[in-house]
């Protein structure tokens, strides 16, 4: 994954909490940057696998009630990171305030 991703769902709202689960492992190829809209709770059971050279931007919405759980991958890979053996790229997570609209 390399890009831009908005993770919603229609009826999420701030006080509207949807959950979402992903059970595939993700792999970033690139520069990735995801925005947890407000009221949606993102599970990703394999985690995301950022290797080095790569990098993951993790941005929550407006009001901020968006959420991640990244799980270890069933071969003991880390959450959000690189593999076995393996160095990871960067990864950042912030809270500040973003819009719908820097799309």
């Amino acid at each position: 994954m390399k890009g831009w991703y908005y993770v919603t769902s229609p009826s999420a709202t701030g006080t509207n909490v949807v959950a979402l689960t992903i059970n595939k492992r993700l792999n970033v190829t690139g520069t990735a940057n995801m925005i947890l809209g407000d009221g949606v709770l993102l599970t990703l059971g394999d985690g995301i696998h950022v290797p080095e050279g790569t990098a993951l931007n993790i941005y929550c919405q407006e009001n901020g009630t968006g959420g991640l759980t990244a799980l270890g991958d069933t071969n003991n890979l880390a959450a959000i990171g690189g593999n076995n053996n393996e160095n990871g790229g960067n990864i950042t997570y912030s809270w500040r305030k973003h819009y719908c609209e820097l799309l």
